[in-house]
């Protein structure tokens, strides 16, 4: 008898156990599979398998591929897998793509575990986590990329089960364009491809996203300016405008790369309209005066509502 409450009493606390491991997500398993790896040293262009060193890249091809889901070797391709997503939807296991050089080009990645914490290997400190949000890494981030089905406890809507498709062996883009009634090149735009690579595993938009692509911007004989829409970021910008990141923030006098939905930016060096932030006691009619236009110029070309401005406002100059 004694022995049977033994038993018992073992089998009442490994259920809990067994139901609360069963219960982790793939994004659960993904990470606790790179907090193994915590403390492994950082060596560029580590190859794939060696987990006794890392490159980023390497790290998060070997922690997703330990989990069925295939990655290009490299933080550039890696970046053109699965769904963008802004700063505001980030979930558990979502890659972070970071331009650490100002040069326009990704050359780092991590892996999002919460608001205070993400895991990469660096190659200061190897394998550990850090703050995503600090300003080092804030300033250099480029954009962020969902590449972990999503795991659904119900059958998805027809309209959410085409929105997006997961490459197959075999598939091409212009095969999954014929599948699904759209063209490659609306492929190409939906999913910001540069050419017509795709690999196993990736997820593409086969469906619009519910967000306006970038406009396109006003442009005169002498120069453009864009409006940052939702889920832009200067690196996104610069190469849609076939810029670097260094000149967008030359000409938009910005000391960082962090932007705002609504903020005009110059894209051109010789600018057609002067980009003016509003100060502490200014009036559009004062800025009017001082520029050498009219209050009802600015109104129209800002489409503002009323005379009404704040300080920090970015206001378009004729």
């Amino acid at each position: 008898m004694k022995k049977i409450l033994i038993a018992l009493v073992a089998l009442m606390f490994l259920l809990p156990y067994q139901a609360f491991a069963h219960s982790h997500t793939l994004a659960d398993r993904i990470i606790e599979s790179g907090k193994r790896y915590i403390g492994t040293p950082y060596q560029f262009g580590a190859p794939l398998g060696n987990t006794s060193s890392f490159d980023c890249s390497s790290f998060t091809a070997t922690i997703f591929g330990e989990h069925g889901i295939t990655l290009p070797r490299v933080s550039r391709d890696q970046a053109r897998v699965g769904v963008q997503v802004s700063l505001q939807q980030l979930q558990k296991g979502d890659l972070l793509f970071y331009d650490t050089n100002f040069d326009g080009q990704i050359n780092h990645l991590t892996v999002y575990i919460n608001n205070n914490e993400m895991i990469h290997a660096s190659s200061s400190r190897g394998v550990h986590i850090t703050n995503p949000f600090s300003n080092y890494w804030n300033d250099r981030f480029v954009t962020a990329r969902r590449v972990i089905p999503v795991e659904q406890s119900v059958a998805p809507t027809q309209s959410s089960r085409a929105s997006t498709y997961v490459v197959k062996s075999g598939d091409t883009l212009s095969l999954i364009a014929r599948n699904h009634g759209v063209t490659v090149q609306q492929l190409r735009d939906w999913n910001r491809l540069t050419s017509d690579i795709i690999f196993l595993g990736q997820t593409l938009q086969v469906q619009p996203l519910n967000q306006a692509s970038p406009s396109t911007p006003a442009t005169n004989h002498s120069g453009a300016i864009y409006t940052v829409k939702a889920g832009d970021s200067l690196w996104t910008i610069s190469r849609t405008y076939n810029v670097t990141v260094n000149q967008l923030m030359q000409w938009n006098n910005l000391t960082s790369s962090v932007i705002h939905v609504g903020q005009p930016l110059q894209i051109s060096s010789t600018p057609s309209l002067k980009i003016y932030t509003v100060q502490a006691g200014d009036s559009l009619w004062g800025i009017a005066t001082r520029n050498g236009t009219t209050v009802q110029a600015i109104t129209e070309l800002n489409q503002l509502q009323s005379t009404v401005i704040h300080v920090g406002q970015t206001l378009r100059l004729p």
